[in-house]
């Protein structure tokens, strides 16, 4: 996994800097050989953390999914994209799992609840924001689909402060004018169902 790998690699360099100070001195030793036991015990601490996020990843897609296959399949989905935009790979195992569940039962399950989430995701990565920033945005995404219409508090509030320009994309998305989605989303009839995949859209272009 990243993290697992992250954590080796620095404990690798620790390693060979202390077999470096034992060659150097006999009276170091002792210290080698407690800092190699510690490397070892991270390794394997970041070895244990990466599988329990697997596991809650593949529990919680089983469910949605409707078996352990699909959860696998998802897991290589979901762990290409964090690899190609350069995201923490259970960050944005977790804002999937948000996402999905949401979607769930909805005209948005499935292939579109892909095409959002990678929208989102790859305007953020482009935009250089952090895993944070990106979790938040996908959040607020989860929490529009859960109330079924696209509100202020979302789109302009918790979305538009990670991603900047968001307003102005859900506008050109439903060929308005920002005044003219202003009364549209306060009216409340705005519908996430038709929204978001003409969002996902315009965030592409």
């Amino acid at each position: 996994s990243d993290n697992a790998g992250g954590s080796s690699g620095k404990v690798d360099d620790l390693a060979k800097s202390t077999e470096r100070l034992g060659r150097t001195s006999g009276q170091v030793e002792g210290l080698s050989t407690a800092m190699k036991a510690l490397a070892a015990s991270m390794v394997f601490k970041a070895f244990v953390d990466a599988n329990v996020e697997v596991e809650k990843f593949e529990r919680s897609m089983t469910l949605l999914k409707g078996s352990s296959e699909a959860a696998t399949q998802e897991f290589k989905y979901i762990a290409g994209v964090a690899r190609t935009l350069g995201l923490n790979l259970f960050e944005t195992a977790d804002a999937y799992v948000q996402l999905s569940a949401a979607t769930k039962g909805t005209a948005l399950e499935g292939a579109q609840t892909r095409e959002v989430f990678e929208a989102v995701a790859k305007a953020m990565s482009s935009l250089g924001k952090s895993g944070a920033d990106t979790q938040g945005a996908l959040l607020a995404v989860s929490q529009m689909v859960s109330k079924g219409t696209v509100s202020m508090e979302e789109l302009r509030g918790q979305l538009g402060e990670r991603l900047p320009g968001a307003f102005q994309a859900a506008a050109q998305a439903m060929d308005v004018t920002t005044k003219e989605l202003d009364a549209l989303v306060s009216s409340g009839k705005l519908s996430t169902e038709e929204f978001l995949p003409k969002f996902a859209e315009a965030l592409r272009d």
